[in-house]
């Protein structure tokens, strides 16, 4: 085999290997592009699920300003029943203060006074037919 020859076979074998490499990079090329599709699919369904993230937090937000209103409410109302409650424990013991009065006035002369106009009266209701 002559140089000639011998330098036509190396860049046949050259040609043929640069055909190979060519194929390889288009199928490369081809997965590439493939790859690109899915990753925009991709990132078109992280955006679409950013954007309800976002509608979704937006709604929290309105949620937890309802929420805190409600607790300051609840706040507010459970001040106005301690007060209410402190009210009415001392208006249990003006009651009871005023039973004790009563009872010691009903128990003296003006006692048996009332109790006397109270049979009179029944008597009265009696006689005339008028029931109390």
């Amino acid at each position: 085999m002559d140089a000639t020859d011998l330098t036509v076979e190396i860049l046949k074998g050259i040609r043929d290997e640069m055909r190979e490499m060519r194929m390889a990079q288009t199928t490369t090329n081809a997965h590439l592009t493939a790859l690109k599709v899915g990753q925009d699919a991709t990132n078109e369904r992280l955006d679409e699920t950013n954007r309800r993230l976002d509608q979704t937090n937006r709604r929290l937000g309105g949620t937890n300003d309802r929420l805190d209103h409600l607790a300051e409410g609840q706040v507010r109302l459970a001040t106005s029943m301690a007060d209410t409650n402190e009210r009415l424990g001392d208006l249990v013991r003006s009651v009871d203060q005023l039973s004790g009065r009563i009872d010691n006035v009903l128990i003296g002369p003006v006692g048996t006074a009332v109790r006397d106009l109270q049979v009179r009266l029944a008597r009265v209701e009696e006689h005339t037919g008028i029931a109390g």
